[in-house]
């Protein structure tokens, strides 16, 4: 079972709605002088309906985790059917498994009070429901962001008789696609450290296809991670066997900005998203979104937002667009 904030999901409710309380001096026996935050993190399992919230109590100034606390507001028998032993009178509030604190009591009665009004009540206060209502939030929130996942997935497998996305002009079916599987897992293993794995990935392409330009770029990709030179050399070499390949020169704008030359960043950029097929919405959303972030780091705003629009006309649901863009104050 993992757990995420609901401040990360959903920040905006998680700033006005997360309880604190303010001990206001040092007192022996009692927790240091200071504010402490009562962050909710809830089970991110789509499949799990586990109705219970973990409370990290956070001291603010001193930034650290000072115990974690359980809300469990479903009956026994309900945790009981779905596999869940608290160990604990439910429902109810108590010390989480395994988390030792001097202070686990007084945060535990404090928590107890928020959610009960005093400790011998099991009538919720409005806060409880609060939680309960938080937990419905985040679970609804998880929802949409697996179904905006699943599209941006599907938007990286272009359909067999589109423009190959490494811009050689055939179609995916008779291009890359023998491949895009081993592609992937050479991504994968490459993102991961796994730079043997990585290889065997794209020696297997290579072995299907031979040395074209996309195996190349992978290749280089690849090398990114361990070795700046042949990375270097494989990416020449991929624009050697096709010039227009719009990966090879996302590369380069990658590699120009972190240098600081903006101007060589925009130009490789713009080459890309002019050699990627319009019917690649994955990687012309992604490419517009990285010339956007060259714009605003030079100042150009304007043109940061319009790069910005664009990238949200090939993925709607891309967050970051759309948070920069109201950041601007830009329609969407």
């Amino acid at each position: 079972m993992t757990f995420q904030s609901f401040q990360e999901l959903l920040p905006e409710i998680a700033e006005n709605e997360t309880r604190s309380i303010t001990i206001l001096q040092n007192t022996p026996g009692l927790p240091p002088a200071g504010q402490y935050l009562f962050i909710e993190l809830f089970c991110t399992e789509l499949d799990c309906d586990c109705r219970n919230v973990m409370i990290v109590v956070f001291h603010v100034q001193k930034e650290q985790q000072v115990t974690r606390l359980r809300y469990c507001w479903e009956t026994k028998s309900y945790y009981d059917k779905i596999g869940l032993d608290f160990r604990e009178d439910v429902p109810g509030v108590f010390g989480d498994f395994g988390y030792s604190s001097p202070y686990n009591k007084y945060f535990a009665q404090a928590f107890e009070e928020m959610c009960y009004g005093n400790a011998h009540s099991k009538n919720e206060t409005e806060y409880a429901k609060r939680l309960k209502r938080h937990y419905q939030q985040f679970r609804e929130q998880l929802k949409k962001n697996q179904r905006d996942s699943d599209e941006a997935a599907e938007q990286m497998i272009p359909q067999p008789y589109s423009p190959c996305t490494c811009a050689s002009g055939k179609k995916f079916k008779f291009c890359c696609k023998p491949i895009f599987y081993c592609i992937v897992e050479a991504m994968c293993a490459a993102e991961d450290g796994l730079h043997e794995e990585a290889l065997e990935w794209i020696s297997k392409a290579e072995k299907i296809v031979g040395n074209t330009a996309e195996v190349l770029c992978r290749k280089a990709v690849i090398y990114s991670f361990t070795d700046r030179q042949r990375y270097a050399e494989y990416l020449q070499e991929c624009l050697k066997v096709n010039p227009q390949h719009p990966r090879a020169h996302y590369l380069q704008g990658i590699d120009s900005n972190k240098k600081g030359d903006y101007e060589s960043a925009i130009a490789s950029y713009l080459r890309a998203i002019h050699y990627y097929p319009s019917t690649d919405h994955y990687h012309l959303n992604e490419t517009y979104n990285n010339l956007a972030n060259v714009y605003y780091q030079i100042g150009e705003h304007p043109k940061a937002v319009a790069a910005w629009k664009m990238a949200l006309e090939y993925s709607p649901t891309d967050k970051m667009a759309q948070f920069n863009l109201q950041k601007f104050g830009a329609s969407i």
